[in-house]
């Protein structure tokens, strides 16, 4: 439940910690989740299914870097455009391509990397061992985002460009060029994120897939205080939440299950405002930068 949200808020650090705020996430990932599934689904080959997730995201990210970086239009309505789109076109090549049947097809199921004797050590074993690969996948981004930001020079550049894009460029950094590379990873891990919801958690794709997980890891990056470790942290309770109004679904509990489904959400909300205390943003986060103005 957690490996999506996180994955998807990962790439949301990178594109805010240069400056852009993505509010297409969602869509984004929902594209990535149809790409991803068509992908397999055709090839039936895992890796087309990445490749093809990564890259519908990436050239939607694209896109949200060129309205936003190159023609410096206003980065919040931009990202709502590119959440429509995002959604409007992956219903219509679903619909073109799957003929948007009631019965969707179906791809296999990724089973965990690890073998079963590992999967049933007390604990640990299902959460460590029983997972598919693309879960480890994210894990080992989230490592390599902490080591990028933490110990080099890339991560400080990334981050100088947040803070004071007009100090950055007298420094010598090229702002447009740091932005482009963060808002196009933060796209291509949104459209792995969306694979995992359709092909690693479903097998199957549906309208709609993503229930929100993109403007949820948007709002995890905030409380994660755009730091990988926390972020991921902030990922799991999430999972957590939504996998324990699943689990008290199955009890048959007198309560509407519209207000089950409602509880993650509430409970993401209720995190935020506690957590709201020292909340200090990238500086830049939502500003554009042309050097020509004064």
């Amino acid at each position: 439940m957690a490996g999506p949200i996180s994955l998807a808020a990962l790439g949301e650090i990178f594109s805010e910690r240069s400056g852009v705020l993505n509010l297409g996430l969602e869509g984004i990932m929902l594209l990535g989740a149809f790409a991803g599934f068509w992908g397999f689904f055709v090839s039936h080959s895992l890796a087309v299914g990445i490749l093809m997730a990564m890259f519908s995201g990436g050239l939607l990210a694209l896109l949200m870097a060129y309205l936003t970086v190159t023609l410096n239009l206003d980065q919040v309505l931009c990202g709502l455009g590119i959440f429509l789109f995002g959604t409007g076109m992956a219903r219509f090549l679903n619909r073109l391509t799957l003929g948007g049947s009631t019965t969707p097809a179906i791809t296999p199921a990724l089973l965990p990397v690890f073998p079963l004797a590992l999967r049933k050590i007390p604990w640990i074993g299902p959460i460590i061992f029983g997972q598919n690969i693309l879960i480890y996948l994210s894990w080992i981004l989230i490592l390599i985002a902490f080591f990028v930001f933490s110990r080099t020079s890339i991560g400080l550049r990334i981050k100088a460009v947040g803070e004071n894009p007009r100090a950055a460029d007298t420094i010598g950094l090229n702002v447009k060029r740091i932005r482009y590379a963060c808002v196009i990873l933060s796209g291509m891990l949104g459209g792995l994120a969306g694979m995992m919801v359709s092909v690693g958690s479903l097998s199957m794709f549906r309208e709609n897939v993503t229930l929100g997980r993109g403007f949820i890891a948007i709002a995890i990056v905030a409380f994660g205080r755009w730091y990988p470790f926390r972020t991921f942290l902030g990922a799991i309770v999430f999972g957590w939440a939504y996998a324990f109004q699943l689990r008290m679904q199955t009890f048959n509990m007198p309560i509407p299950h519209q207000f089950m489904f409602m509880f993650p959400y509430i409970l993401i909300i209720l995190v935020m405002v506690l957590s709201a205390k020292g909340y200090i943003a990238p500086r830049a986060l939502g500003t554009n930068y042309n050097r020509d103005e004064s």
